[in-house]
C-alpha cells in the first residue's frame, strides 16, 4: 500500500510525504521533502503520487495499492489520463 500526503503552502512551497506498508499496515519505508514550487494542490498531489511510485519500484514493489487525497488524481491514474480539472 502506498500512502500519499500533500501540504501545500499558497505562493511559498510544496511538502510531500509518502509511506510504503505492507497488507498488514506494517510501515516498509517512507520519505518527505519540501519543495521550493507553487504549485496548485491537483498538481502537487499528483508529484506526490510520482513520488511515491517511483520510490515504491526503487525497492521492488511492483503492485501497489495507492491511496491519496486527491480523487481527481487517484483517477487519473487508474484510468491512465489527466482526470483533473484547473482550480482558479
Amino acid at each position: 500500500m502506498l500512502n500519499t500526503y500533500a501540504h501545500v503552502r499558497e505562493g511559498e512551497y510544496v511538502e510531500v510525504g509518502v509511506v510504503v506498508c505492507d497488507n498488514g499496515g506494517k510501515v516498509l519505508a517512507m520519505a518527505a521533502h519540501k519543495r521550493g514550487v507553487r504549485w496548485g494542490p491537483d498538481l502537487a498531489e499528483a508529484a506526490t503520487v510520482v513520488f511515491g511510485v517511483k520510490m515504491a519500484m526503487e525497492l521492488g514493489y511492483m503492485k501497489i495499492h495507492l491511496e491519496c487525497d486527491a480523487l481527481c488524481v487517484a483517477t487519473a491514474v487508474g484510468k491512465g489520463d489527466n482526470g483533473c480539472s484547473p482550480i482558479y
